[in-house]
């Protein structure tokens, strides 16, 4: 399966992973030391910095960045293979 990063909409995943987690958005915004307004603009985002990446994985404590090499080792190997 060839895996096209351009087509992950980050804030959205987040937005889900937070819903499935029930995760409470006044406690999101202490966690971020920012106010929901910014969450919810976070949400919204395709992208995001790598800094509120790892923030996000260490309350969601998803690990982001493994789940892209993964992605990226295995479309590389098929390419090179």
């Amino acid at each position: 399966m060839q895996f096209d990063f351009m087509i992950i909409h980050i804030g959205e995943f987040i937005r889900l992973k937070v819903i499935e987690l029930e995760l409470d958005s006044a406690a999101i915004s202490s966690f971020f030391q920012c106010t929901e307004a910014d969450i919810e603009e976070m949400y919204r985002s395709k992208s995001m910095s790598i800094q509120n990446l790892q923030k996000w994985g260490e309350l969601l404590e998803h690990n982001f960045f493994a789940n892209l090499c993964l992605a990226s080792y295995s479309s590389c190997s098929k390419d090179i293979g």
